[in-house]
Protein backbone atom coordinates (compact mmCIF):
# COMPACT_ATOMS: atom_id res chain seq x y z
CA UNK A 1 0.00 0.00 0.00
CA UNK A 2 0.74 3.33 -0.75
CA UNK A 3 1.68 5.94 2.68
CA UNK A 4 1.17 9.60 2.21
CA UNK A 5 4.64 10.95 3.78
CA UNK A 6 3.67 14.14 5.76
CA UNK A 7 6.36 16.33 4.20
CA UNK A 8 6.24 16.30 0.62
CA UNK A 9 5.78 18.42 -2.80
CA UNK A 10 2.23 19.16 -4.22
CA UNK A 11 3.94 17.61 -7.14
CA UNK A 12 4.61 14.20 -5.10
CA UNK A 13 1.31 14.17 -3.44
CA UNK A 14 -0.10 14.19 -7.02
CA UNK A 15 1.74 11.25 -7.92
CA UNK A 16 0.76 9.38 -4.59
CA UNK A 17 -3.18 10.47 -5.40
CA UNK A 18 -2.98 8.88 -8.82
CA UNK A 19 -1.15 5.45 -7.53
CA UNK A 20 -3.57 5.13 -5.12
CA UNK A 21 -6.46 5.32 -7.47
CA UNK A 22 -5.02 2.80 -9.64
CA UNK A 23 -4.61 0.57 -7.26
CA UNK A 24 -7.71 1.45 -5.82
CA UNK A 25 -8.86 0.01 -9.27
CA UNK A 26 -7.30 -3.16 -8.82
CA UNK A 27 -8.52 -4.08 -5.45
CA UNK A 28 -11.76 -3.34 -6.87
CA UNK A 29 -11.45 -5.68 -9.53
CA UNK A 30 -10.73 -8.33 -7.16
CA UNK A 31 -14.54 -7.64 -5.59
CA UNK A 32 -15.52 -9.25 -9.11
CA UNK A 33 -14.45 -12.75 -8.13
CA UNK A 34 -16.36 -15.94 -7.02
CA UNK A 35 -13.52 -16.74 -4.80
CA UNK A 36 -14.42 -15.85 -0.84
CA UNK A 37 -11.09 -15.50 -0.05
CA UNK A 38 -10.35 -12.73 -2.94
CA UNK A 39 -13.29 -11.08 -2.37
CA UNK A 40 -12.23 -10.59 1.49
CA UNK A 41 -8.83 -9.54 0.34
CA UNK A 42 -10.08 -7.22 -2.15
CA UNK A 43 -12.20 -5.47 0.34
CA UNK A 44 -9.56 -5.19 3.11
CA UNK A 45 -7.08 -4.24 0.25
CA UNK A 46 -9.99 -1.50 -1.19
CA UNK A 47 -10.58 -0.16 2.09
CA UNK A 48 -6.91 0.66 2.78
CA UNK A 49 -6.42 2.56 -0.34
CA UNK A 50 -9.79 4.35 0.11
CA UNK A 51 -8.24 5.31 3.63
CA UNK A 52 -4.74 6.29 2.46
CA UNK A 53 -6.60 7.80 -0.58
CA UNK A 54 -8.35 10.04 2.27
CA UNK A 55 -5.57 10.97 3.60
CA UNK A 56 -3.34 11.97 0.17
CA UNK A 57 -6.45 14.19 -0.99
CA UNK A 58 -6.08 16.23 2.91
CA UNK A 59 -2.44 16.16 2.43
CA UNK A 60 -3.17 17.78 -1.19
CA UNK A 61 -5.70 19.81 0.33
CA UNK A 62 -3.32 21.52 2.84
CA UNK A 63 -0.32 21.28 0.88
CA UNK A 64 -2.23 23.49 -1.94
CA UNK A 65 -3.64 25.78 0.46
CA UNK A 66 -0.02 26.23 1.62
CA UNK A 67 0.79 27.27 -2.08
CA UNK A 68 -1.76 29.46 -1.98
CA UNK A 69 -0.85 31.67 1.04
CA UNK A 70 2.55 31.42 -0.30
CA UNK A 71 0.91 32.95 -3.44
CA UNK A 72 -0.37 35.54 -1.49
CA UNK A 73 2.83 36.75 0.32
CA UNK A 74 4.18 36.77 -2.79
CA UNK A 75 1.64 39.10 -4.55
CA UNK A 76 1.26 41.35 -1.42
CA UNK A 77 5.24 41.19 -1.43
CA UNK A 78 5.42 42.61 -5.29
CA UNK A 79 2.44 44.65 -4.58
CA UNK A 80 4.64 46.34 -1.81
CA UNK A 81 7.79 46.97 -3.82
CA UNK A 82 6.09 48.54 -6.66
CA UNK A 83 4.48 50.81 -4.24
CA UNK A 84 7.84 51.37 -2.80
CA UNK A 85 9.50 51.57 -6.13
CA UNK A 86 6.96 54.34 -7.40
CA UNK A 87 7.56 56.19 -4.44
CA UNK A 88 11.45 56.07 -4.52
CA UNK A 89 10.93 57.18 -8.12
CA UNK A 90 9.51 60.26 -6.93
CA UNK A 91 11.78 60.77 -4.28
CA UNK A 92 15.21 60.53 -7.05
CA UNK A 93 13.07 62.75 -9.26
CA UNK A 94 13.05 65.32 -6.28
CA UNK A 95 16.61 64.73 -5.69
CA UNK A 96 17.49 64.74 -9.46
CA UNK A 97 15.51 68.12 -9.62
CA UNK A 98 17.27 69.81 -6.74
CA UNK A 99 20.82 68.74 -7.94
CA UNK A 100 19.90 70.48 -11.23
CA UNK A 101 19.03 73.41 -9.76
CA UNK A 102 22.11 73.55 -7.67
CA UNK A 103 24.31 72.42 -10.84
CA UNK A 104 22.42 75.60 -12.68
CA UNK A 105 22.85 78.20 -9.73
CA UNK A 106 26.29 77.46 -9.71
CA UNK A 107 27.17 77.32 -13.38
CA UNK A 108 25.18 80.86 -13.74
CA UNK A 109 27.97 82.14 -10.93
CA UNK A 110 30.98 81.09 -12.47
CA UNK A 111 29.98 81.52 -15.94
CA UNK A 112 28.82 85.24 -15.27
CA UNK A 113 32.63 85.25 -13.30
CA UNK A 114 34.25 83.62 -15.94
CA UNK A 115 32.67 84.29 -19.24
CA UNK A 116 33.60 82.19 -22.31
CA UNK A 117 34.75 79.22 -19.90
CA UNK A 118 33.72 76.17 -21.02
CA UNK A 119 35.85 73.90 -18.18
CA UNK A 120 36.39 74.72 -14.78
CA UNK A 121 38.71 73.08 -12.33
CA UNK A 122 37.74 72.94 -8.81
CA UNK A 123 39.59 71.34 -5.89
CA UNK A 124 37.71 68.04 -5.65
CA UNK A 125 35.64 68.24 -8.81
CA UNK A 126 35.68 68.96 -12.44
CA UNK A 127 32.88 71.13 -13.99
CA UNK A 128 32.76 70.43 -17.51
CA UNK A 129 30.53 71.33 -20.89
CA UNK A 130 29.71 70.04 -24.18
CA UNK A 131 27.76 71.79 -26.54
CA UNK A 132 24.41 70.19 -28.52
CA UNK A 133 22.25 71.30 -30.43
CA UNK A 134 17.98 71.25 -30.43
CA UNK A 135 15.15 72.08 -32.49
CA UNK A 136 12.62 74.06 -30.66
CA UNK A 137 8.95 73.80 -32.27
CA UNK A 138 5.88 76.53 -32.65
CA UNK A 139 3.55 73.67 -34.33
CA UNK A 140 0.97 76.51 -35.21
CA UNK A 141 3.70 78.39 -37.39
CA UNK A 142 5.40 75.59 -38.63
CA UNK A 143 4.65 74.45 -42.65
CA UNK A 144 2.66 70.41 -43.26
CA UNK A 145 6.24 69.23 -44.80
CA UNK A 146 8.03 69.22 -41.63
CA UNK A 147 5.27 67.02 -39.84
CA UNK A 148 5.78 63.05 -39.65
CA UNK A 149 2.61 61.18 -39.18
CA UNK A 150 2.25 58.02 -37.43
CA UNK A 151 0.16 54.83 -38.11
CA UNK A 152 -1.78 56.09 -35.02
CA UNK A 153 -2.62 59.10 -37.15
CA UNK A 154 -0.95 60.99 -34.95
CA UNK A 155 1.02 64.18 -36.67
CA UNK A 156 4.04 65.71 -34.75
CA UNK A 157 6.95 67.62 -36.03
CA UNK A 158 9.57 65.84 -37.63
CA UNK A 159 12.83 67.01 -35.91
CA UNK A 160 15.54 64.86 -37.83
CA UNK A 161 14.36 66.91 -41.25
CA UNK A 162 13.94 70.39 -39.66
CA UNK A 163 17.38 69.71 -38.01
CA UNK A 164 18.76 69.11 -41.27
CA UNK A 165 16.71 71.75 -43.03
CA UNK A 166 17.97 74.32 -40.76
CA UNK A 167 21.69 73.08 -40.57
CA UNK A 168 21.80 73.25 -44.16
CA UNK A 169 20.23 76.79 -44.43
CA UNK A 170 16.80 76.85 -44.82
CA UNK A 171 14.70 79.17 -43.09
CA UNK A 172 11.70 77.32 -41.59
CA UNK A 173 8.85 79.81 -39.67
CA UNK A 174 8.46 78.02 -36.29
CA UNK A 175 11.26 76.31 -35.89
CA UNK A 176 15.34 77.60 -34.88
CA UNK A 177 18.05 75.99 -33.72
CA UNK A 178 19.29 76.56 -30.25
CA UNK A 179 22.47 75.61 -28.51
CA UNK A 180 22.60 74.35 -25.46
CA UNK A 181 25.60 73.32 -23.01
CA UNK A 182 25.31 70.50 -20.73
CA UNK A 183 27.50 70.36 -17.51
CA UNK A 184 28.57 67.20 -15.88
CA UNK A 185 30.42 67.47 -12.48
CA UNK A 186 32.92 65.08 -12.64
Amino acid sequence: MTQTPTKTSLYHLGLVAQTTAQEIARAAELLSSDDPDELEAGRLILEEYLAAEEQTQDAIRRKADGVCHAVRMLTAQADFRKAESKRLAELAKGDELQAQRLTDYMVKILTTLYPGETKFSLPHHELTSRQSTRVEVDEALLPKEFFSTRIIEETKPNKDSIKAALKAGASIAGAALVTLRNWKIG
